[in-house]
């Protein structure tokens, strides 16, 4: 089902485009025929855009690792659920819209960063449905990398996390905005994105920082 959620908005994507820009040609349905039914490289893309918040020793390579690593989980994903040959199709049209501008973006916390993509700072940020998200590879993250887990953290960019000072003595758990994942759920958190909200495909927990030690589970989780 994810995969032709995916394509359905990659060509929602291209037909809002093809309007805006055959509106005032005067060939428009002859254009409109040639290109309306098109695949890649017409299609519309699919994806987030991610931020680099780290630059000390050793994190450039952990970023180039993150960066090949999404793009390999990912399609490895999206063919092990491929069941119509459409993963052929979507897969050309993934994308990391990668932001790495040490001058920009060092030492940026998550809210910095949900103003930086609310203001388009570095170009319009990838498209997005019902929820703004966006992924982040902070010091934590890219070190990770660096041992072999692949982990990164995805941010609801409508809600940035606030600091828990002091703790809560709540012990109802709490929405902070962000969550971790693993690369290979790109793909699930994308359209799941496009059917349902933020809130239903992040975690909750009592303290922010007990989701340092805590994995979005998506379809593993039961």
């Amino acid at each position: 089902m994810g995969h032709a959620i995916i394509l359905r908005e990659c060509r929602q994507q291209h037909q809002l485009k093809l309007n805006a820009m055959l509106k005032d040609s005067n060939n428009s349905q002859e254009r409109w025929d040639e290109l309306k039914d098109a695949d890649p490289p017409y299609l519309g893309r699919w994806g987030f855009t991610i931020y680099r918040t780290y630059y000390g020793p050793g994190s450039d390579e952990n970023w180039d690792t993150l960066l090949k690593k999404a793009k390999e989980e990912t399609f490895e994903a999206l063919l092990e659920e491929d069941h119509d040959d459409i993963a052929a199709k979507i897969c050309p049209l993934f994308q990391l819209d990668a932001r790495s501008d040490p001058a920009l973006l060092d030492g940026l916390s998550l809210g910095d960063l949900c103003k930086i993509y609310h203001d388009k700072v570095g170009g319009e940020p990838m498209p997005w449905y019902r929820s703004p998200v966006f992924l982040a590879a902070e010091e934590h993250v890219l070190n990770d990398i660096g041992e072999g887990n692949l982990i990164v953290k995805y941010v609801d960019a409508d809600e940035p996390p606030r600091e828990e000072v002091p703790l809560r003595t709540n012990t109802t758990e709490a929405w902070w905005g962000w969550s971790r994942m693993e690369l290979r759920q790109i793909f699930e958190l994308w359209s799941g994105l496009v059917v349902m909200g933020i809130r239903f495909w992040m975690c909750s927990a009592v303290h922010q920082a007990d989701l340092d030690d805590m994995i979005w589970e998506g379809n593993d989780a039961g």
